[in-house]
C-alpha cells in the first residue's frame, strides 16, 4: 500500500522500531544499508546507535505476618475490592502494584542520585529456571514483597540494527548491558544498600527471610554473579535517534530528521541521555512539545 502525504510525517514507533523504520527507508549508516541492498537516501551513522536502558535487579522478601497485598487475593477481599472500585473508584484496584519508590546516591560525593528503587506490594513471579511461563505464576501464594533496584544513570550503550531488508524481520538488538564496568559497580552498591536497609529494625520486624537472592549470596562476587544471571530490564529503551546540536545528531532541536525534508520523530528514541527515572512522563512531554513545534505554536 502506498500512502502519499502533502506536508510531512511524524514517526513515533519507539526506540526500537523507529530506527528500524528509518533504516528500512534508506536513512541510516550507509555501509550497513548497502549490505542489505537498501538504497541510501541519507547517510546517518547514528541511527540505531546510543541505545540505553535501565538494568535492574529484584530482591524478594517473605513476610512473617499478613501485611502484603496478597491478602486481596482471598475471595471475600477480592469481591470487596472489586465492588469498592466499581462504586467509588478507590481501594487496591485503584492503586499501583509498585506502591512506593525513591532515588538515592550510591556515592555521597555525587551531586545527584544515580540509583532508584521501587517497592512492590506483593511477591512477583518466581524465577522459573527456564520452565514454561504460567499465568498463575503471577499470583503470589505467600505474603511478601519485592524491591526492584535500578542503575539509574547507565553509561553502557547498545545498538539497534537490521537483520535484513524485510520489514517483517525483527531488528537486531544489542543492549550492551554492563559493557561499561562502572554500571555494575553502581548497581552492586545500590543492591547492597537496599539489602542493608531491609535488615534495619523498622523493616526487619516484618520479614521472615530473604527469598531472593537469599542469604547464601553474601559477598560481592556471588552477588555480582547473581545480578548477571538474574538481572532484568526496565523496558526504558531510548536514545537510538538522539537529538543534539551537532550535525551528526539524528534530529535537531525542532525534532526534524536531519538530511530529510518533512520528517519528524516524536518518541523516546530522541532522548540523548537516559534520565534516572521512568520514561512515561518524558515521552508525554516529547509528544506535547512535538505537537507545539510541528503545529507552529513554537519556533522550531
Amino acid at each position: 500500500m502506498r500512502i502519499r502525504v502533502r506536508r510531512g510525517v511524524v514517526l513515533s514507533a519507539g526506540a526500537i522500531k523507529t530506527p528500524q523504520l528509518l533504516m528500512l527507508s534508506g536513512i541510516g549508516p550507509a555501509g550497513a544499508l548497502s549490505l542489505h541492498g537498501i538504497p541510501v537516501v541519507h547517510d546517518a551513522p547514528n541511527v540505531g546507535r546510543n541505545l540505553q536502558n535501565h538494568a535492574c535487579y529484584r530482591l524478594q522478601y517473605l513476610c512473617n505476618a499478613p501485611v502484603s497485598a496478597s491478602r486481596h487475593l482471598r475471595p471475600h477481599n477480592a469481591v470487596a475490592a472489586a465492588l469498592r472500585y466499581a462504586l467509588f473508584r478507590t481501594g487496591p484496584l485503584a492503586e499501583t502494584y509498585a506502591v512506593a519508590g525513591g532515588y538515592f546516591r550510591t556515592d555521597p560525593a555525587l551531586e545527584v542520585p544515580d540509583a532508584q528503587v521501587v517497592l512492590l506490594s506483593a511477591l512477583g513471579p518466581a524465577r522459573t529456571g527456564g520452565a514454561a511461563f504460567r499465568i498463575r505464576d503471577l499470583l503470589p501464594d505467600r505474603h511478601g514483597f519485592g524491591l526492584t533496584v535500578y542503575q539509574g544513570s547507565p553509561l553502557s550503550r547498545g545498538a539497534v540494527s537490521l537483520r535484513s531488508a524485510d520489514p517483517l524481520d525483527q531488528p537486531r538488538i544489542e543492549p550492551g548491558y554492563f559493557s561499561d564496568p562502572r554500571d555494575m559497580e553502581v548497581l552492586l552498591k545500590a543492591v547492597k544498600r537496599m539489602r542493608g536497609m531491609m535488615r534495619r529494625p523498622a523493616m526487619a520486624k516484618y520479614i521472615d527471610r530473604e527469598l531472593l537472592p537469599g542469604e547464601a549470596v553474601s559477598d560481592d562476587r556471588s552477588l555480582e554473579a547473581d545480578i548477571r544471571r538474574n538481572g532484568a530490564t526496565a523496558y526504558h529503551q531510548c536514545g537510538t535517534c538522539a537529538m543534539g546540536p551537532g550535525g551528526d545528531a539524528v534530529v535537531d532541536s525542532g525534532l526534524r530528521v536531519r538530511g530529510v525534508e518533512g520528517l519528524w520523530i516524536a518518541d523516546a528514541s530522541i532522548i540523548p541521555r537516559i534520565p534516572n527515572a521512568a520514561l512515561h512522563a518524558p515521552a508525554l512531554m516529547i509528544g506535547e512539545k512535538a505537537a507545539a513545534l510541528i503545529g507552529g505554536k513554537e519556533a522550531g
